[in-house]
């Protein structure tokens, strides 16, 4: 049996980011730009409220003519599992890019202390200085933006795709997955959950999200 746990806040807020945070995360995982541009207005596309199609991207005309049919979303992301819908994301690298997102309202910013390498990345930091926060941070948190600009080598922090932060969320994920038998008579059953921390509540948690028999 295997169990993670990730803190949702050093992930991407998909119904949140910018068109330069989503651009760098689809080419930090090897698309190439034409296809990282019309992935990202089909995002753009699906989340917005209009029917106007982006350059590249794709409104309920092009879902409309797919088997089975169905609209556009134009509006926020319930699930992170939705990014399958729109054009573009289902393809091989889908598994790796769900992983990296969020619709949980974690706080202002990307958890620098949370954030796996493609997301560092995604905010703009050089593979050197993503590298240099990830072996900071397995020593000590980095505590302010003072610390992570004296880090990077830099004196300020305006340049980056998005805000930054430098505490937990209250959001968790959990993935859990058992494997019984070997060979033929092997088995394996996988759950994903949400979890939300209410430490001054009588309940201290309670779940947001929760998938059985989790494709992950």
């Amino acid at each position: 049996m295997t169990v993670t746990l990730t803190d949702e806040s050093g992930k991407v807020n998909i119904n949140r980011a910018t068109e330069p945070m989503l651009f760098n995360l689809l080419t930090t995982l090897d698309y190439d730009d034409q296809t990282a541009r019309a992935a990202v207005d089909a995002i753009l596309d699906w989340r917005d409220r209009d029917s106007i199609t982006r350059p590249f991207g794709a409104e309920s005309d092009y879902y409309q003519g797919l088997n089975p049919p169905y609209a556009a979303k134009d509006g926020p992301l319930d699930t992170v599992e939705e990014l399958g819908w729109i054009r573009g994301l289902n393809g091989p690298g889908f598994f790796r890019l769900k992983k990296l997102f969020t619709v949980q309202r974690t706080g202002r910013g990307v958890n620098i202390n949370a954030a796996p390498l493609e997301v560092l990345r995604a905010l703009g930091l050089t593979a050197e200085q993503a590298q240099a926060v990830i072996q900071a941070r397995a020593l000590a948190p980095i505590r302010n933006r003072r610390e992570l600009m004296n880090l990077l080598g830099v004196t300020s922090l305006r340049g980056l795709n998005a805000r930054v932060s430098f505490r937990s969320s209250r959001f968790f994920e959990i993935v859990s997955t058992g494997v019984v038998g070997y060979g033929a008579k092997r088995a394996r059953h996988t759950v994903k959950a949400i979890v939300r921390i209410n430490v001054n509540r009588p309940l201290p948690w309670d779940f947001v999200y929760w998938a059985d028999d989790y494709a992950g």
